[in-house]
């Protein structure tokens, strides 16, 4: 089996390897399996990152993540994406698209000081934007108790209707 995490991507607009269909299903399959609704509190997230920075780190998804870099301004070297536990760094750049399991060590490769600085002053302006979006174990959590609380009020509604008063 090729070792994908050494190979370099290459990422057309609005097209991606066929390797993604099946981090997709993963995400449906993970929002089906909790009862999980397709948007709203109990569903899965999606966030938009302004200037995102993260130091590495792992997370407690229960599935895997994919993330899309919507624009991106300034040096190369930064703003990227370091999958560490893998030895893998993906520059970033607008429009791309990358997908990884956040069980694993991955964050941010920080740009520099100044660069934090500059960001700040923008107001509401950003040096890199994007999306996310996976499965948070917790809203997992959260869905799943949700629909169980939903089938007992129906549970009792349905008693209630069947007693005679």
């Amino acid at each position: 089996m090729q070792d994908k995490f050494r190979e370099p991507y290459h990422v057309k607009e609005y097209e991606v390897d066929a390797d993604v269909q099946h981090v997709a299903k993963n995400i449906k399959e993970k929002s089906a399996a909790a009862e999980m609704n397709r948007l709203g509190t109990s569903g899965a997230n999606i966030f938009y990152c302004s200037n995102y920075l993260s130091p590495q780190h792992f997370d407690r998804d229960a599935s895997w993540s994919i993330c899309s870099q919507l624009d991106k301004t300034g040096a190369t070297d930064e703003w990227n994406f370091c999958y560490t536990e893998w030895s893998a760094y993906i520059q970033t750049r607008a429009n791309s698209v990358w997908w990884f399991d956040s069980s694993h060590l991955h964050g941010t490769m920080a740009p520099a000081a100044s660069v934090i600085e500059h960001a700040k002053r923008l107001r509401g302006g950003a040096l890199s934007t994007g999306n996310h979006l996976t499965v948070r174990e917790r809203d997992r959590h959260r869905a799943h108790a949700i629909a169980e609380m939903r089938r007992r009020v129906a549970q009792r509604e349905q008693w209630w209707g069947d007693v005679v008063v």
